[in-house]
């Protein structure tokens, strides 16, 4: 089987719907054909992103680290 290569976005959309879906991070990496430490990498990796920029100035915060494709919207920062 050849290896999936998701984009920033599509990598951001699986890790909301995973959030959503209130399922065990192995369970819904397995109904959904993602691998399990990829769905964990990418979901920690938006977690932390979420952190670092909780704690930098609005107008220093970066557009993009970890997705290009988050927005500050998508992060719950305001």
């Amino acid at each position: 089987m050849a290896k999936k290569h998701y984009t920033d976005r599509e990598r951001m959309e699986i890790v909301k719907k995973f959030r959503a879906s209130g399922l065990p991070i192995n369970r819904y990496a397995r109904e959904n054909g993602i691998v399990y430490s990829s769905l964990r990498d990418w979901a920690y990796a938006r977690r932390k992103f979420a952190d670092i920029v909780k704690g930098m100035p609005r107008n220093a915060r970066p557009r993009s680290v970890a997705f290009a494709a988050m927005s500050e919207m998508d992060l719950g920062i305001r």
